[in-house]
């Protein structure tokens, strides 16, 4: 009878470990100034720990570089990430309602023209910061690309002429900017160069499904109840 107890309970502690683990969702990110620092600090990790009070599910979340994210993602390692946008996806996901929308600005010195579209950008000597997310017709479009480490190094390169335009999110841009200390440069803060949709992706299953809609609504009461405009107007989005 003893033994009969002892399986019992060591089948409903089996049972109990696997509901927990199905209700758990793995998450992964991958550090952005400001707003992922590390897995504890940052704006996106605030606002990912807010939308977990309010779904039946508990998450985890990990921070790894740009490619290890989406690598665990595309092979179904975690079961979600952020911040997604489409460029970033090689298969079908489920996705939640946007955190925001990135809008790219095209950077210049004082004394040259700022690009309009994607187009114009054919004959100059484009730079992008490794790791972000860019349009394929902003990346196609430029027939001379040169990728640097971060956005402070880009902004001294166009200072310097080594290249002639610089794309970037607008306030990523102006802090490099302001780091620089230089006021030799411009940009359209009415003129985004390109746009995007950013939210929350997850496996392209039924359980990602489920928990796509339940982030999209825990967004929504966020927005209603000021939480997400208080969080956001820290990084000014």
């Amino acid at each position: 009878m003893k033994k009969l107890i002892n399986s019992g309970i060591t089948v409903f502690f089996v049972l109990l470990t696997a509901q927990v683990s199905a209700d758990t969702i793995r998450m992964a990110t991958f550090p952005i100034p400001l707003m992922v620092e590390n897995e504890n600090t940052g704006i996106f990790v605030d606002l990912l720990r807010e939308i977990e009070k309010k779904i039946p599910h508990s998450i985890e979340l990990e921070v790894y570089p740009t490619k290890r994210t989406l690598h665990l993602f595309a092979n179904q390692k975690v079961d979600g990430f952020f911040p997604a946008l489409d460029v970033m996806l090689m298969a079908p996901a489920q996705r939640s309602s946007n955190i925001y929308v990135k809008e790219d600005f095209a950077f210049v010195k004082r004394d040259q023209p700022i690009p309009k579209s994607p187009a114009d950008l054919k004959d100059k000597h484009v730079g992008v910061t490794a790791g972000y997310p860019y349009t394929r017709e902003v990346l196609n479009s430029a027939q001379k690309l040169t990728y640097a480490v971060n956005d402070y190094a880009n902004i001294l390169k166009l200072d310097a002429g080594r290249i002639d335009v610089f794309i970037v999110e607008e306030k990523s841009g102006m802090q490099a900017v302001k780091a620089s200390h230089l006021d030799t440069i411009k940009y359209n803060p009415k003129a985004p160069l390109s746009s995007q949709d950013v939210y929350f992706a997850f496996e392209d299953s039924d359980n990602g499904r489920v928990y796509a809609e339940a982030f999209s609504k825990a967004l929504e009461q966020l927005k209603q109840d000021g939480t997400f405009a208080r969080l956001m107007a820290k990084a000014g989005k």
